[in-house]
């Protein structure tokens, strides 16, 4: 019985979301300039400094993102916007202010949420730069995708929130409660990422890759974004010591090839480790 009202409060809690829920986050303002930059891959590092200077608030933003564990790539910090650019250059840029718009709304709003937050932001900046070299990879970027990787991570806070504040006005055990958690995650963070690529207007690209990655089969992936996921999560959970799986069998479901794999592990790794440090 708990199960299924749990189940019919989800579908309702998903609907409003559809319709606008206080639960989905708005658009950033900033947004419309990053899809700016990431549709003009021929906009010089000028015009980026530029677009970025006109924004006061954003900027520093970005400097405290630049000079965060996972991005600092130079011995002393970043304290300008043009050292910033390059340093990163004009792509590592781009992703610089993706992960800065998306960085405040994986903040949890209580002890649980944090930790889940935090475990998921990182994956998140993970799954971003293997969707990034992956999409590098195979020759089909012809914009950054850096920010379509980190969508699924704000899409799976957003259900744990929902589903978490479902569970507990039930009062459903927690071990119970975790594996509905779990399962409203697997169910709908595709459905919750399309919802934020249409209402924050992200690029057609966006859209196309997120439906190829959901109607991917299962056991067999054929979509760049779920490889890139695939990869990730196996890197990040070897990491911190809870694979389950051989690194082979995750492979062989990749429709990638083994050359690029491997270049792509090896970049997680490098972050990694350089975020450990």
């Amino acid at each position: 019985p708990s199960k299924a009202r749990f189940l019919k409060r989800l579908e309702s809690s998903m609907q409003d979301l559809k319709k606008g829920d206080q639960n989905l986050p708005r658009r950033p303002n900033s947004l419309p300039l990053l899809i700016k930059l990431l549709n003009d891959s021929q906009c010089s590092r000028e015009q980026i400094s530029s677009a970025i200077l006109a924004d006061p608030a954003l900027t520093n933003q970005i400097l405290r993102t630049a000079n965060s564990p996972y991005f600092r790539v130079s011995g002393g910090p970043i304290e300008s916007i043009d050292k910033a650019i390059f340093i990163m250059g004009s792509e590592g840029i781009r992703q610089l202010i993706s992960a800065t718009l998306m960085k405040p709304m994986m903040k949890g709003h209580n002890k649980p949420e944090q930790q889940f937050s935090e475990k998921v932001w990182q994956w998140g900046l993970c799954n971003a730069t293997a969707t990034e070299e992956i999409y590098r990879i195979s020759a089909l970027q012809r914009s950054s995708y850096f920010l379509l990787g980190l969508l699924p991570a704000l899409s799976q806070l957003i259900i744990y929130r929902v589903a978490s504040e479902i569970s507990h006005s039930l009062e459903i055990n927690e071990e119970e409660s975790a594996i509905l958690v779990q399962q409203a995650i697997a169910h709908n963070q595709w459905r919750i990422c399309h919802l934020l690529a249409n209402a924050w207007g992200l690029p057609p690209s966006y859209c196309k890759e997120l439906l190829e990655a959901e109607t991917a089969p299962p056991h067999k992936l054929s979509s760049l974004l779920q490889d890139a996921m695939s990869i990730s999560i196996d890197e990040l959970m070897h990491t911190t010591g809870e694979s389950s799986m051989e690194q082979a069998e995750v492979d062989d479901a990749l429709s990638i090839s083994e050359e690029d794999t491997i270049k792509i592990r090896a970049r997680i790794r490098r972050q990694l480790k350089e975020h450990d440090e």
